[in-house]
């Protein structure tokens, strides 16, 4: 792969864990938030939706800036939850967007929200114990 390629396309290779966010990120979460953990669980896939729509409304302007934002964004609240696979993709898009890459952007939007559908499930099952 040539070095001026987007670093998204490895990111987007890399294999889903069984588990989609880090148990132990998570369990410490709930006891630090202990009462509002409910609240942050629900804040974060509230929010995560309307997060991807920017980056997507951004890609179709070619606002390289905006997407390395709103994944910069993204990337602290998944990594605040435990999402790794988020967190990183989000890292990838947000180099990308630095550096001017659009190239491969909705490749990697779209690994995203499938990851995203993962994380959700797994924390709407979180929210149950």
């Amino acid at each position: 792969m040539n070095p001026e390629e987007s670093d998204c396309v490895a990111q987007k290779t890399e294999e889903p864990s069984a588990h989609p966010v880090d148990q132990n990120i998570l369990d410490e979460l709930r006891e630090v938030m202990e009462d509002d953990f409910i609240e942050i669980i629900d804040l974060y896939l509230n929010n995560v939706p309307s997060q991807i729509q920017n980056i997507k409304d951004s890609a179709e302007k070619k606002d390289t800036d905006a997407i390395s934002r709103t994944a910069h964004n993204l990337k602290s609240t998944s990594g605040n939850i435990g999402a790794k696979r988020v967190f990183n993709l989000c890292k990838a898009l947000e180099e990308d967007g630095r550096k001017g890459k659009i190239g491969g952007c909705l490749e990697s939007i779209k690994a995203i929200e499938a990851e995203f559908g993962r994380v959700k499930i797994f924390l709407e099952s979180e929210k149950q114990k």
